[in-house]
């Protein structure tokens, strides 16, 4: 039985085919995609447990699937990643509640504990909305 399901969204198809991996080995069902406009049709329809986004993108930010996702006002949560550090600015980042926000070059045991963490938040958040 899979743990939960994961939306992978990076522009470059190896980071998403190494996350991918990663995760489906710990478990999760994977689906990912290169493409920011895709993955908000993707959120629209379908409920992550986790999304995994980087930030800058073509079309679509990270941050804009962000807001879609806590448009929806669902328990997903969404780990943010950027190679960009400076880019970033953390005020704002922090101000949209991502789960987390790693950057580029990142250890995939860091990832892979990340997003145990926030799956484990989700977890929590709907056992209480049940109870």
């Amino acid at each position: 039985m899979k743990k939960g399901k994961i939306l992978v969204v990076d522009d470059e198809n190896l980071i998403c085919e190494v996350i991918e991996e990663v995760m489906e080995i710990d478990g999760f069902a994977v689906t990912s995609t290169t493409d920011g406009v895709e993955a908000l049709k993707f959120i629209e329809d379908f409920e992550y447990d986790i999304v995994i986004t980087d930030i800058c993108m073509p079309k679509t930010s990270g941050i804009d699937l962000l807001n879609a996702v806590n448009a929806q006002n669902v328990n997903t949560q969404v780990i943010l990643v950027t190679g960009f550090e400076d880019y970033v600015d953390s005020k704002m980042v922090e101000f949209l509640e991502p789960f987390a926000y790693i950057t580029k070059p990142f250890g995939l045991e860091e990832l892979v504990d990340v997003t145990n963490n926030a799956y484990q938040k989700r977890r929590e958040l709907e056992e209480y909305k049940q109870a």
